[in-house]
């Protein structure tokens, strides 16, 4: 409204008392809101993200960990049999990893179609490339969190298998 504030708050108040129970807002006011909505939304979903991926690191490197511990005397009998390094290695990230991808790829999904009544799908006129790209470095990070803490207890099981001979467990 031309003539600046002063105008438009005599303007507000002229309006209110007209309809009861219904205030005017002007476009600006709108635009905060949601501007308001949007910041608290991205600041929600990096926080999830965030706790999400963390705690999944330190389940797949405390699982892969305990796995190799409680298989210690079936991993040292495979290896005193002529079982390579590498293949018990092999066996040991697939059985940590493939779980923790079905259950990263599953969450990843819900979340998109949780998600789509606030996207593109929900009328949105445009993608938020900025979104997409944080979800990208997000999983992208996560996925090699998840990577490095299998990885992790890959010396674990050399040491573990290291010790020959049969020992009473």
């Amino acid at each position: 409204m031309p003539g600046g504030s002063e105008k438009l708050d005599r303007a507000r108040t002229a309006l209110t008392s007209l309809v009861p129970g219904q205030y005017p807002v002007t476009g600006s006011d709108v635009d905060w809101s949601g501007r308001l909505f949007a910041e608290d939304f991205s600041t929600a979903t990096r926080a999830v993200l965030g706790v999400t991926f963390v705690t999944a690191i330190a389940s797949a490197g405390i699982t892969a960990a305990a796995s190799v511990l409680d298989r210690r005397r079936t991993y040292g009998l495979l290896r005193l049999a002529g079982t390579p390094l590498r293949v018990l290695d092999a066996a040991r990230r697939k059985e940590t990893l493939i779980p923790v991808t079905v259950l990263a790829g599953g969450s990843v999904l819900t979340g998109l179609f949780a998600a789509a009544p606030l996207t593109l799908l929900g009328g949105a006129s445009t993608l938020d490339t900025a979104g997409v790209a944080l979800l990208g470095v997000c999983f992208g990070l996560g996925v090699a969190g998840l990577l490095g803490a299998s990885a992790l207890s890959s010396p674990l099981l050399r040491s573990v298998t290291g010790q020959t001979g049969s020992r009473p467990e």
